[in-house]
C-alpha cells in the first residue's frame, strides 16, 4: 500500500525555501440508495495537485467524448442506466462498457503516486448494533463518520511527512437529495479546522460542494466511492472480492483507507462513551503504526 506520505517524496519543497502547496481532495459518497434505509455508506475520492487534476480531467473528458456521453456516473455505467442505457442488451454493449472503464482507469493509473486514492466505509447495521444512540450523536451519521475519517487520514499523514506549508482543500460532489447532510459535513470540516488541541488542523484549507458536470475531477471520485461501496457490499452480501479494475489502481496510485467493521467499532466504543464532545465532535486519530500496518485497512 502506498500512503500519502510517499507523495511528499515525489513533490518535495525547494531546498532552502518554504513553498506553499495546496492539494485538492475531490470526494463523493456512495450507498445503496435503492433502499430507504441504506446498509453501506462510503466516502471516497483522490488527492492531487492542480497539474495532476488537469490531466485527470482531460483523460475523463476524452473518454466521455469517445463513449458519446456527457459525464461518467458509476451506478449508471454498471447498471446500463441513464446515458449508458444505449449499451444495454446490445452485442457490443458490454465491450463498450469495458473499453470505457479501462480508459478511465488508465487515466488514473498514468498519474502514478501523485494521484492518491482515499476511501472510508462502514456497514450501518454494525454501527447501530455496537454504538448506542448517545455515541452515534457524538460520532455522527455514517456519512459524517466516513467523511471525517477521510479528512483525518489525510491531515495526519501530511503532518507526519510534509512541510508545514502543505495543506489540502476539499470539493465534494453536490447531492441535492442529501443537501442537509452535506451542509453538516461542511460544518464538521471547519470544526476540525478550528478545533484546538489537534496539531494537523492547519493542514485543512477550504471545503465546498461542486457539480461533477462542471468539475470533472469529481467523476473520478464517483468511481472510487462506488468501487469501495461494491467492495464492502459484496464482501458481506455476496462473498465477492475487490473488482479487477479497482484493484489495478493500487500498484500505480496507492490507497489509504479504513473500513469501520465490528472490530474497529468495538475498539472505539469505550473512548467514544467516555468522550465529552459536541454532536459530531468525536474524531478517531489512528497511530502511525495503525495506518501503516493495521489489519482493518481496505487494501
Amino acid at each position: 500500500m502506498i500512503r500519502v506520505a510517499d507523495m511528499s517524496r515525489l513533490c518535495p519543497a525547494p531546498v532552502g525555501k518554504r513553498h506553499f502547496v495546496m492539494l485538492w481532495f475531490h470526494c463523493d459518497e456512495s450507498y445503496d440508495s435503492q433502499f430507504n434505509d441504506p446498509t453501506v455508506f462510503v466516502v471516497g475520492g483522490a488527492v492531487a495537485d492542480d497539474t495532476i487534476w488537469r490531466r485527470v480531467e482531460d483523460g475523463f473528458s476524452a473518454a466521455n467524448l469517445s463513449a458519446g456521453v456527457t459525464e461518467y456516473h458509476a451506478a449508471d455505467v454498471n447498471a446500463f442506466g441513464g446515458e449508458f442505457e444505449k449499451w444495454k442488451g446490445t452485442p457490443e454493449g458490454k465491450d463498450c462498457q469495458i473499453a470505457y472503464g479501462k480508459q478511465l482507469i488508465k487515466t488514473m493509473q498514468d498519474q502514478g503516486r501523485r494521484l492518491h486514492v482515499v476511501s472510508v466505509g462502514m456497514l450501518k447495521k454494525e454501527y447501530e448494533r455496537i454504538i448506542d444512540e448517545s455515541g452515534r450523536r457524538k460520532f455522527g451519521h455514517p456519512y459524517i463518520v466516513c467523511f471525517k475519517e477521510c479528512i483525518a487520514l489525510l491531515a495526519e499523514e501530511m503532518e507526519r511527512h510534509w512541510e508545514p506549508e502543505h495543506r489540502f482543500s476539499v470539493i465534494f460532489d453536490r447531492d441535492r437529495e442529501n443537501k442537509a447532510l452535506q451542509q453538516e459535513a461542511t460544518e464538521v470540516f471547519y470544526q476540525m479546522k478550528d478545533g484546538e488541541g489537534w496539531p494537523p488542523r492547519h493542514r485543512l484549507g477550504t471545503c465546498t460542494p461542486g457539480d461533477s458536470n462542471e468539475i470533472i475531477a469529481l467523476q473520478s471520485a464517483d468511481l472510487v466511492a462506488y468501487e469501495t461501496f461494491r467492495l464492502i457490499h459484496d464482501k458481506h452480501f455476496t462473498g465477492g472480492k475487490v473488482r479487477k479494475a479497482f484493484d489495478s489502481l493500487f500498484p500505480h496510485n496507492g490507497f489509504s483507507g479504513l473500513y469501520y467493521d465490528a472490530g474497529v467499532l468495538e475498539r472505539i466504543k469505550g473512548p467514544l462513551d467516555a468522550a465529552n464532545v459536541v454532536p459530531n465532535g468525536f474524531v478517531v486519530i489512528h497511530s502511525p503504526e495503525y495506518t501503516r500496518e493495521g489489519s482493518d485497512e481496505i487494501e
